[in-house]
């Protein structure tokens, strides 16, 4: 058995983050393209505005997900912090 699963699944986590691109980046680049959608809603053709319409709510749906998962690893990690009384660091 692991002695400091704690520490193995954040560097796991880490290692994971660094080769696929960071979070913020994927977050600002999923921002990007709800306003993209957004600004598609004002199309004159009525099948970019649905297909807008689409891509906008799926990518939202997307965006709201990554935001709750960053607050909730946040939150772990500084739950995670005072139960391991400060030793390791994220």
């Amino acid at each position: 058995m692991n002695p400091n699963p704690v520490a193995a699944r954040q560097t796991k986590r880490a290692n994971r983050i660094s080769a696929a691109g960071s979070i913020d980046d994927l977050r600002v680049r999923l921002w990007e393209s709800v306003e993209a959608a957004s600004d598609a809603l004002e199309d004159a053709d009525v099948n970019v505005r649905l297909r807008a319409c689409h891509a906008m709510t799926q990518a939202a749906g997307a965006y709201a997900k990554l935001v709750e998962a960053c607050e909730f690893e946040a939150r772990l990690a500084a739950v995670e912090r005072q139960l391991d009384g400060g030793r390791h660091a994220p």
